[in-house]
């Protein structure tokens, strides 16, 4: 339907109307509906109008439109029985004014009004009597984005007073300097959430602190203000913001000082704190410990004092990210035990010593960021290196610093209980630490490494005897030299407990690769991405211990020309090969008779290889336990192999094939007894009428995909399968699609039996 019939308007008795997208306009007799309750057009795109006279039904309570229609509708206020404005645009044409909002008092939950700059006065937004709108739990009053001062902002504001049940106030682009009284007072006493945002003007904040449910308090944008006073709290027989959970300060760049109250209980019940972009900042009261601090582009904060408490329930977390502090003079040394979660970012000027970090005993979790300088004082020779770090640490993470090897073995010393190490972009360190201090780490089980261009060696990684996950990425010379015979070769440069291990983009030799795999008789998944250097996977010396990997994946190695022993992976049962150009080119048969693949694997994804009708072939045989396979890419293949090859993949029950511009046959496919769903996609030189009259001997065939079936003209004689439930086919030839489309015709009789169809 393109179009709502005028006949509507007889509808009289109607209380529901759902609009779809399909129609075009709506006739003005829809007006005439004076008993519709709920008008629903969520599913109406449309870029017309509303008709003139939408406000005429006086009884509708639900209308469920975008915004933008709202903004049509003239004298909406006449609608007195609406429960649902989402939005009100103030504009200072009639029938559009904020005096609309005069008799809508059964609107509930929320409101937004905005454009408030075309209220002309006081008198005007007292019109609209928001202090008698008791269902409004959520009010949003915003200004426009000019960037000068409103003259009539104070009064206006001032004239907006709320009903006294709101929970939620957001103030956004006020223009005005001073606070409305009602802010002044607790007569917002339920408020729960108040939202500050870009008041540019606003001079001094109002005393939100006698606020008795006030929990979230967020201020940002407020650039005039210089100082937050003891008048923020509120008046002396109530504390200051009892209830505040959540405080956060914004882009504040001219407040200097926040002022607390002497032997005046602030914030008991805050939790987490954000103090961002306050440039100037130097000053702020004395919080409770149970707070979570999060402090970021500040000024020279020296006066940043805590109210202690013994209970260890008020652990904190705390952020620092500025570039003014040093480290040795912030803080209160009373505090540290009372911190478990330490942030520092981009302390430009951190010195790191004993006394520093060993005094928070508490600390669990330690992130430091682009602490470029960051040094550690003294540091010491290796034989006299000493612990700098809280023992109870179990997560550390060290981003864009200046630590250098020395400084590495002194942050690791004796660090028992950590559990998950990360090293990111430290462009001066050159070997891990050795033997003798990674010992130490006995409960570590996670460790990254990432964009360390200068790391060579992995030191005495091998003796971390917990750890399970090890990530090297973008480290171009870890693993670059080629190991010397005189090792030991029956010891692995890495540890006999790893389970997953991921390699990107390093500098990998094939030497290297296979000292790494030696004796992972626990590795379950092995990931190699973007190693220009290998070109043959490890021996079966090396890969038949390998007993417990199941998922291999080889991405864009484009040396990498043989499989090695491959085949020994005796437990492997996911493996993917994605833009290796030269492996699988030139594939033999093993001497030995074995597969050249593991007959366990399960899924199997060759993308952009060399692989090519021989090779494809070797690599399916036997391959019984095959349940997906997926060929993209691969510009060699053209045809799949024989019956006598496919026949016994007897799991297979999915096949995607794309991408594979010279595949010309792919009559092998009748012989998949269980294939399911089949996806064949830009395969140009395929004949997609013979595959389809192939494909009805497929009888379990329950899902069929196939794009670019332009020379699809008509389908096989003797139909599709008939267990077919889906069946798309793309890009067909239009008279192909007009009777798929119409459902009739010779060729919609040999599909009408599936369910879905899509062309």
């Amino acid at each position: 339907m393109e179009r709502l019939p005028k006949t509507v308007g007889r509808l009289i008795h109607l209380r529901y109307l759902a609009l779809c997208s399909t129609l075009a306009t709506l006739p003005s007799s829809l007006c005439r509906l004076y008993n519709l309750q709920v008008l629903n057009t969520s599913k109406w795109c449309w870029s017309g109008r509303f008709p003139q006279n939408m406000n005429k039904l006086c009884n509708l309570q639900h209308l469920n439109v975008t915004s933008g229609f709202i903004s049509q509708i003239a004298a909406i206020g006449r609608l007195t029985s609406l429960q649902g404005l989402a939005e009100f645009h103030v504009q200072r044409k009639k029938g559009h004014k904020i005096v609309e909002l005069k008799d809508m008092n059964e609107l509930r939950e929320s409101l937004e009004i905005k454009n408030l700059e075309n209220v002309k006065s006081k008198a005007e937004a007292v019109e609209a009597k928001l202090n008698q709108k008791q269902h409004i739990r959520s009010l949003r009053l915003e200004w426009g984005s000019s960037m000068k001062v409103v003259r009539n902002g104070d009064e206006v504001l001032e004239g907006l007073k709320p009903h006294p049940d709101l929970e939620r106030l957001d103030i956004i682009r006020y223009y005005g300097i001073n606070s409305p009284s009602w802010l002044e007072t607790n007569w917002l006493f339920n408020l729960k959430s108040v939202i500050l945002t870009n008041c540019k003007f606003w001079v001094s904040l109002p005393p939100l602190g006698q606020l008795p449910s006030l929990r979230v308090l967020k201020i940002s944008g407020m650039e005039a203000v210089k100082q937050i006073s003891s008048e923020f709290y509120g008046s002396e027989n109530l504390k200051g913001f009892p209830m505040l959970e959540f405080l956060k300060l914004e882009c504040m760049p001219l407040l200097l000082e926040w002022h607390g109250v002497e032997e005046y209980p602030l914030f008991p019940s805050l939790r987490d704190l954000e103090i961002k972009r306050c440039q100037k900042l130097i000053q702020i009261p004395t919080l409770a410990t149970h707070a979570n601090m999060s402090i970021v582009d500040v000024g020279p904060i020296n006066n940043l004092e805590f109210s202690l408490s013994p209970s260890p329930d008020n652990l904190f977390t705390l952020n620092l990210c500025t570039s003014t502090i040093c480290l040795d003079n912030y803080l209160d040394r009373r505090l540290f035990g009372a911190i478990d979660v330490l942030n520092l970012d981009m302390i430009y000027k951190a010195s790191v010593s004993t006394i520093d970090l060993q005094a928070f005993t508490s600390l669990r979790q330690l992130k430091l960021s682009h602490c470029t300088q960051l040094v550690i004082s003294e540091t010491p020779k290796e034989e006299t290196i000493h612990s700098i770090l809280p023992p109870l640490l179990n997560y550390l993470n060290i981003d864009s610093c200046g630590v250098t090897d020395e400084a590495l073995s002194c942050c690791l010393c004796n660090l028992t209980c950590l559990s998950f190490l990360e090293i990111r972009s430290c462009h001066q360190l050159v070997s891990l630490p050795s033997a003798p201090i990674l010992c130490q780490l006995t409960a570590l089980k996670v460790l990254h490494i990432k964009n360390c261009d200068t790391l060579v060696s992995l030191g005495g990684l091998h003796v971390l005897t917990s750890l399970t996950e090890l990530i090297l990425t973008h480290c171009p010379n870890v693993l670059a030299s080629t190991i010397s015979e005189e090792d030991d070769s029956s010891t692995s440069l890495l540890p006999s407990s790893l389970m997953s291990i991921e390699i990107n983009s390093c500098g990998l030799i094939d030497s290297a690769l296979s000292k790494c795999l030696q004796n992972l008789v626990s590795l379950s998944t092995l990931k190699i991405y973007g190693c220009h250097r290998i070109t043959s996977l490890p021996s079966t010396s090396v890969m038949r211990h390998l007993t417990a990997l199941k998922h291999l994946n080889i991405w864009c190695c484009p040396v990498l020309t043989l499989l090695g022993g491959l085949q020994n992976l005796s437990s492997l049962e996911m493996l993917q090969i994605l833009n290796c150009p030269q492996l699988l080119q030139s594939v033999n048969r093993q001497e030995d008779g074995d597969d050249i693949l593991p007959p366990s694997i399960k899924l199997l994804e060759l993308h952009s290889c060399g692989v090519n009708d021989n090779s494809l072939t070797l690599c399916l045989q036997n391959l019984t336990s095959l349940s997906k396979l997926s060929i993209e890419g691969c510009n060699n293949i053209t045809s799949l192999p024989s019956d006598a090859v496919m026949c016994r993949l007897t799991a297979l029950g999915e096949l995607s094939i794309d991408d594979c511009k010279e595949l010309m046959s792919a009559a092998g496919l009748t012989a998949l007894i269980n294939l399911r769903c089949l996806n064949i996609e830009r395969c140009f030189k395929l004949d997609s009428m013979a595959l389809l009259a192939d494909l009805r001997s497929v009888s379990s065939l329950k899902d069929l995909n196939i794009m670019d079936g332009s020379e699809i003209q008509s389908l096989p004689d003797n139909g599709l399968p008939p267990s077919l439930e889906y069946f798309s086919l793309l890009q067909c030839h239009p008279e192909l699609k007009m009777q798929i489309l119409n459902k009739n015709g010779p060729d919609w009789n040999k599909i009408s039996h599936i369910s879905q169809i899509i062309c």
